[in-house]
Order: structure tokens, then C-alpha cells, then sequence
């Protein structure tokens, strides 16, 4: 951010000197190598120059922690150890038993620090050692009319909700459970005012804890003992009702041994199916050889010894035949007889496949039946053993029911025996290890540690704070920081005149203006102080902003009241005549004019006067105790000063008073103010504008500079006046530049 508002007041600058048509001395910037840059030396900077504020924050803060801790009333802490181990393993309450495993046991003892932390245990405590008739801790009891006569409440009268509230909350805000780690150890603190009450309501609360345990599991075994009592006469009827149609079931179905049955039944069922397939196969086979022999395609299946022997007898006629056709003719006898030969094998082949053609069918048939016959059979035995099943199943869950039920009514008996011995016995798994002794000493409030945290948390919130005051604080201090952000060089540094202490930047040591000597005469009356060299640097600036000649036509202005520009105005003119020039100083401020009476001349004519017409030029022009030095009073304050001072006649008078001295210096008054100032710096040869160190802002000097170049002002640089020697910023600004090689670019 500051890089860019930098380089827009640049930018401004350039823009604003190529519009002015006058001579305007090049406008430089100090910081221009450094700018945007923060160094550790800046945070150093801050943190010296609040350090006064930063030492009263931390003083302030300390104090208010010792005062307050001080006032704050003593605690005591009074502990009770209690050691809590894993549950009985004769509970019957299944939500008491500790589980076996270390996760499972944390989370029980972290509920046993939520019962210890309770509304109901904390509120029986209470009630058990009536605190709410304790002054130290419940404040002084309400008692009712009449109390007073018939002694003391009795412990059992209940309070009202909003007091049973009060006492809780009390209560719970003294008390602290927490567990010690790696152990099964549980810490109870109690914090209050008086050691002995501590105690004793720790101690008590403790107690309370192991007696509410033992209470709870005591309970909790007697409402089971009660209901397995319930339970046990009704799982009695159960049981021998379940026994009975167990046994019934066996007497019906005859399944004294059902074992034994149950393995013949399935021993014959596995041999009928094997039968059946063995059956099943044979009818396969018989089947495809009737198929084979009925379908003509394949004879394999109808050739046998005989068959073989009638077709080898039939080929050999056959072949007989065919020699002897050839020999004999068709008609031949022999020929005849052979083909009644062949007729007649042919007859018997036919008719005897014909014959093994019925006996494949035969075969055939006869395996389908007996498939069918074994098939039957196997079904009737599937259904018999599966009737068997049926009837198994029945008998499994009857028989179960009745082991089950049976099996709890033992559990429930053994139970019921445990809940007995439980009752009897007055044990606890939790035991007190260190009982609460009175406290000897308070744990708070600690005072030394809270002066220290104090002192701690106070010193970066102070430096926090001084840093905050830095980022409101838009003054301008240095002259690094006139020139980035104004853009105009500084003429001059001058310092307070109240500044006593030895200059660290300076050669020559600064004499201690007494409070006889005026401010606006120290350039006269202390000419080796370090105010009187500072307006003869500004003197030797002014001489040489122009290479040509030196102006003649100065004027002193600022932007607003009270930044010292009537008395630079005053030194720069006495500074000028020391030289051995001829220099008039004119007040123009007609509106609060102050330079006769700085200079104790007695005016009673003036500016105002010539400018009106009522007196010329005789007698105007007075003479100072300063040797080379006059005065042109502004007279008396006049009804219109702004168009006086904008008439021809005041640019005239300047014109001649120029010709007249060697050099004219006007005072005038502020820039933002009103517009006498932008009037009076078109007619003069330069501007010099005044700032205050620490008084004048930002956004004032940068206006003041807007406004004056917006008129085409001939700025020649700023004069920063109020400086003090021995700040913070001045001596950083000193060692930033002059301390790392720096080399003052103004004249001194």
C-alpha cells in the first residue's frame, strides 16, 4: 500500500509540474531506494517511541492482577483418592460388570465420574451435611417465622426448586473429578474458603459415592432376586410341559430307537436306489437294442449262430445260382431247384429274426416293468423315510425346548442362589486410598503466577497497542516523510525552541533558548542556537532554488493555523538581513495579523489601509530593531481582505517593493483555510510552505500542495518547524539515511 500511494503522489507530482508553466524546483524523494520496504528497525522504531505507553500498559496491567488477586478470597483445595477396580464377578446386573477389555473399563470409569460429577449425588451430599445452614457456603440461611423458637429445620424438609438449584450450582462449582493417568485412581477436589468445610465435604462426598455404588448394586440384586423368583416358578410349569410332549411324541410314534430305525430305513433306501439303477440301465440297453432291431437300419442286433449259419448258407445258393445261369439258362432244373432253395433259407431267416425281433421285445418289456416295480418300491421308501424326518424334526425341537428350558431353570436356580450370597455381603469395588486432610495452604489465588502470566500477556498487548497507535498516528515527522507525501523537498528542519537536550546529529550543540528571548527573534538574539542555524540553512535553500538569481518575491504560508509559519516568515527575514540584504517583511494576514506585535513595533496604519485607498505610501514601511530589516504592518483587519489582496494595486505594490528590496517576505494565512494564501502565491516568486512536526497530517499536506500547484504556484519546498531533537522518528530518520552512508543532498 505504501508503494502504491507512493508512486500515485509521483505520478501527481510529474503531472502536475508539466501543467506549470513557472520554474518549479525538482521535487526528489529520499525514500525512493527504501520505499516499500520495512526493515526490523522499524518495529525498533515503534517499540522506542511507545515505550512509555508500552511500560504503563504493563505497570497498569500488573498492579490491577496484584490489586485484584489480592482482594480475591483464599481457595483451598481439599483431595480424596479413590481407587475403582473391576467389578465383582458376582454382579448380576450385566450393566455394572466392568468388561474384560482396557477400552471397555475406561469407558466405565469415565461413567463413574459422571455419576460422581451428578445433579442427585451432588444434591445428597448436600442435603447429608446441610450446607445450605452452612454461612461459608451457602451464605446466611432464610429461616423461616418462627424458626428461631423451634430450633433447627429438620434434614428431611425438602427446599424449594430454586434454592435446590442454588445449592447444586454451588456445589458443582466447587467440585473437580478427574482421573489420574495410567492408573484406575480418581481424584476428587473440592475447592472453598474454609480448609475444614473442604475437607469434610470431599471426605463426605467420597463416602456417598461408595455407599450410592453399594446402594445401586444392592437394589439391582434384590429386584433380580425377585424376579428370577417370579421367573423360576413360571420356567418350572415350562419345563415340565416340555418334558411331557417329549415324551408323548415318543410313545405316538414308537421312537424309543430312533437311531437304529433311522439307519435300516436308509441302509434299504440306499440299496433300492442302487438296484434301481443297475434295473434302469439293463432296460436302457434292452430298449436300444429293440430300437435297432425294429428300425432295420443296424442288424447287429438280430445276428446270432443260426442267423450267421442261414445267411452263409444263403450266399453260397445264391453265388450257385449265379454260375449256374450262365451255364444252364433260367429254365434249367437245376436252376429251379436252387431258387427253391434260396426261397426257402430266405423263409427261415425271416422267420427267425422274426423270432429274435419278439424276444428283444420281449426282453424290453419285460425291463420296464421291473424298473417300474423297483421304482414303486424306492418312492414308498423315500416317503417312509421321509415320514421318519418329518417326525425327527419334531422330536429334535421338542427335545431341545425342553434341554433349553431346562438348562435355564438351572441358570436361573444358580442365579437366584448368587443374588442370596450378593445380598448378604456388604462389598464394593470402590475403595477410598488417600482420605482428604485440611488443607495447610491456599492453591489460589497465586499471585506470583499471575503477576508473572500478567506481565507476560501485558508486554505483547502493549506492543500490540503501541503499534495501533503508530497506525492512527498521520502526522508527518521526518523529512523523508514530507517529501513522500508531498513531493517537495524539505528546506529546512527546525527544532523546538523548549528542545534543552544536546543534538546527536549535529556538530555544534543547540544553546538552551531561555524563556526571556521570543522564538521569533532567536535568529537575532541567539545567532548560535540551533533554531538560528536552521533558518540560515533555510536562508541558503532559498538563495539557491534558482540558478539564476534569488527570488525576491517570497511567501510564507502553511496549510493550517498554529504550525509556526508567521515565526519562520520572521527568522527567514532576519536570517536574510544578516546577510546584508535589504529585505521588507509584509504581513498579509489581515485576519489575525501578528508580526508588529512579535516584532513589539506599535502599527497603526497598514496593508489594509493602502489597499482601501485611505493612506499611500508615506509612513507605511516602518523600521524594526533589526539592522537591513522593515516592516509592512497588515494594519487594521479589514471587512473584505480576500479581494484586497486579489486587486491590481496588491500585485502592483508587490511589483514596486520588489524593485524596491532586495528581498519582500509575506507572511499570510493558511492555505486550506482561506483562499488569501492561493491569491497572494501567483503574485510572489515562490512559495514556502511551513509544516508542524507531529501536528500537521498527511492528508492536509498533501491537499495544501494540490491546492497551491493547482494555480500554478511556484513551490519552492517545505519547512518543517517544531522538530524535536531528541524523538524517536528524528533519530531513526538520522541513522536510516546519515548512519548507512547517506549524503544530504541540501545545502546546510
Amino acid at each position: 500500500m505504501r508503494r502504491k500511494e507512493d508512486k500515485l503522489i509521483r505520478q501527481e507530482n510529474q503531472h502536475l509540474q508539466a501543467g506549470n508553466g513557472r520554474s518549479t524546483p525538482p521535487l526528489t524523494f529520499l525514500g525512493d531506494a527504501d520505499e516499500g520496504e520495512v526493515h526490523l528497525r522499524d518495529y525498533f522504531r515503534v517499540v522506542r517511541k511507545y515505550r512509555l505507553t508500552i511500560l504503563l500498559f504493563v505497570l497498569v496491567a500488573v498492579l490491577t492482577v496484584a490489586v485484584i488477586s489480592l482482594r480475591m478470597p483464599k481457595i483451598y483445595v481439599a483431595v480424596v483418592r479413590l481407587a475403582i477396580d473391576k467389578q465383582s464377578p458376582t454382579s448380576l446386573m450385566e450393566e455394572n460388570a466392568v468388561p474384560a477389555d482396557p477400552w471397555g473399563f475406561q469407558d466405565y470409569l469415565r461413567t463413574q465420574i459422571r455419576v460422581l460429577q451428578s445433579d442427585t449425588l451432588a444434591l445428597r451430599t448436600a442435603r447429608m451435611l446441610r450446607l445450605d445452614r452452612e454461612p461459608d457456603f451457602f451464605g446466611p440461611p432464610a429461616l423461616p417465622a418462627g424458626a428461631a423458637d423451634a430450633g433447627a429445620l429438620d434434614y428431611e424438609q425438602p427446599l424449594d426448586a430454586a434454592a435446590e438449584s442454588r445449592l447444586i450450582g454451588i456445589f458443582q462449582a466447587g467440585l473437580s473429578v478427574s482421573p489420574v493417568p495410567n492408573s484406575w485412581l480418581v481424584e476428587i477436589r473440592f475447592s472453598s474458603t474454609n480448609p475444614e468445610l473442604g475437607a469434610r465435604i470431599a471426605n463426605a462426598h467420597a463416602n456417598n459415592f461408595i455407599e450410592h455404588n453399594f446402594r445401586t448394586r444392592y437394589e439391582a440384586t434384590t429386584k433380580a432376586s425377585e424376579w428370577l423368583s417370579d421367573q423360576l416358578l413360571e420356567l418350572r410349569g415350562k419345563v415340565e410341559r416340555a418334558e411331557g410332549q417329549l415324551r408323548n411324541f415318543e410313545r405316538r410314534y414308537n421312537l424309543v430307537s430312533i437311531d437304529e430305525r433311522q439307519n435300516v430305513l436308509t441302509q434299504r433306501l440306499a440299496d433300492l436306489n442302487h438296484e434301481l439303477s443297475v434295473v434302469e440301465a439293463e432296460r436302457v440297453a434292452k430298449e436300444s437294442l429293440y430300437r435297432q432291431a425294429s428300425s432295420g437300419e443296424d442288424g447287429a442286433p438280430l445276428r446270432d449262430a443260426l442267423a450267421d449259419t442261414l445267411e452263409s448258407r444263403l450266399n453260397e445258393l445264391r453265388t450257385q445260382h449265379a454260375e449256374s445261369r450262365t451255364q444252364f439258362g433260367t429254365q434249367h432244373p437245376r436252376m429251379l431247384r436252387l431258387e427253391e432253395q434260396i426261397a426257402e433259407v430266405e423263409d427261415q431267416l425271416a422267420r427267425h429274426r422274426a423270432a429274435l425281433r419278439a424276444r428283444l421285445k420281449s426282453d424290453y418289456e419285460a425291463g420296464v416293468k421291473r424298473e417300474a416295480l423297483l421304482r414303486a418300491l424306492v418312492n414308498r421308501q423315500k416317503a417312509q423315510v421321509n415320514q421318519l424326518n418329518q417326525r425327527l424334526i419334531q422330536y429334535n425341537i421338542l427335545n431341545r425346548e425342553a434341554v433349553t428350558r431346562k438348562k435355564l431353570h438351572e441358570g436361573l436356580l444358580q442365579k437366584l442362589s448368587e443374588a442370596g450370597i450378593s445380598a448378604g455381603l456388604r462389598s464394593s469395588n470402590i475403595r477410598i486410598i488417600d482420605p482428604a486432610r485440611v488443607p495447610l495452604a491456599p492453591s489460589s489465588p497465586n499471585v506470583a503466577m499471575n503477576l508473572l502470566m500478567a506481565f507476560f500477556l501485558s508486554v505483547p498487548v502493549g506492543i500490540a497497542l503501541a503499534f495501533f497507535r503508530e497506525y492512527l498516528d498521520n502526522t508527518v515527522k521526518t523529512p523523508d516523510e514530507v517529501e513522500r507525501y508531498s513531493g517537495l523537498p524539505t528546506l529546512a528542519e527546525v527544532p523546538l525552541a523548549e528542545d534543552a537536550a544536546p543534538s546527536r546529529f549535529r556538530l555544534r550543540q543547540p544553546l538552551r533558548n531561555n524563556n526571556k528571548t521570543p522564538v521569533a527573534l532567536v535568529t537575532y538574539k541567539r545567532p548560535q542556537s540551533d533554531m538560528a542555524e536552521a533558518f540560515r540553512s533555510l536562508r541558503t535553500a532559498v538563495l539557491l532554488s534558482f540558478p539564476e538569481r534569488a527570488p525576491r518575491l517570497l511567501l510564507i504560508t502553511s496549510g493550517q493555523p498554529l504550525d509556526g509559519k508567521t515565526t519562520a516568515g520572521i527568522n527567514l527575514a532576519v536570517a536574510l538581513a544578516q546577510r546584508g540584504s535589504k529585505v521588507l517583511l509584509v504581513d498579509a494576514d489581515m485576519r489575525k495579523p501578528a508580526v508588529h506585535r512579535l516584532l513589539q513595533i506599535n502599527a497603526r496604519c497598514g496593508l489594509s489601509l493602502y489597499l482601501a485607498g485611505s493612506q499611500g505610501r508615506d509612513g507605511l514601511i516602518l523600521r524594526t530593531a533589526v539592522p537591513n530589516l522593515s516592516l509592512l504592518p497588515a494594519g487594521p483587519v479589514p471587512p473584505n481582505p480576500a479581494e484586497l489582496l486579489s486587486s491590481g494595486r496588491m500585485e502592483s505594490l508587490l511589483a514596486d517593493l520588489g524593485q524596491e528590496f532586495d528581498h519582500v517576505i509575506v507572511d499570510s494565512p493558511p492555505v486550506l483555510s482561506i483562499t488569501d494564501a492561493t491569491v497572494l502565491s501567483v503574485m510572489v516568486d515562490g512559495v514556502i510552505l511551513v509544516v508542524r512536526s507531529g501536528k500537521t497530517s498527511r492528508q492536509v499536506l498533501r491537499h495544501t500542495r494540490q491546492t497551491l500547484q493547482a494555480v500554478n504556484a511556484c513551490v519552492l519546498g517545505v519547512v518543517l518547524n517544531g522538530v524535536s531533537l531528541n524523538s524517536v522518528d528524528y533519530y531513526y530518520y538520522y541513522y536510516k539515511y546519515y548512519g548507512t552512508g547517506f549524503r544530504h543532498d541540501r545545502a546546510r
